[in-house]
């Protein structure tokens, strides 16, 4: 399905019945990456899978990525679903949205499991983060 949120189309898959369990992939993933779990945990959870802003099948960003961006974008996907509290899965960047979704609304994120995701880059990490969109292809 794809909706339109915070002015973003954003593509996203729901799967199964239970507790909201979102799962985000990293920067320069899509929800395709979660594919071969979707059958199994769709059996014991409401799987919540997005394409975040600028991947997948959701629009082309129209100005730099940002994870607190990409965080209001997913608490919104969260409203239009119904869906209040949640448990989530976030890989790298995934993890980082995560992370700004659990410093944002402490009362919905009931639990969450990070994977290579950080809080924090160190001063020398900066410039070579700042760069990263630069050596990204347009294809």
């Amino acid at each position: 399905m794809i909706e339109t949120l915070n002015g973003v189309q954003l593509y996203f898959e729901i799967h199964g019945t239970g507790d909201p369990l979102v799962l985000l992939h990293g920067f320069g993933g899509c929800s395709q990456d979660w594919a071969p779990l979707t059958a199994d945990w769709a059996a014991h959870f409401q799987l919540i899978i997005p394409d975040m802003r600028g991947h997948g099948r959701s629009d082309i960003l129209s100005q730099p990525f940002r994870h607190t961006d990409a965080a209001a974008d997913i608490s919104a996907l969260l409203d239009r679903v119904g869906a209040g509290a949640f448990k989530g899965l976030g890989v790298s960047g995934g993890g980082n949205v995560l992370l700004h979704l659990a410093t944002r609304q402490p009362e919905r994120v009931k639990a969450m499991v990070l994977v290579s995701a950080t809080s924090y880059f160190p001063a020398q990490a900066r410039p070579i983060m700042r760069r990263y969109p630069e050596s990204l292809s347009d294809q």
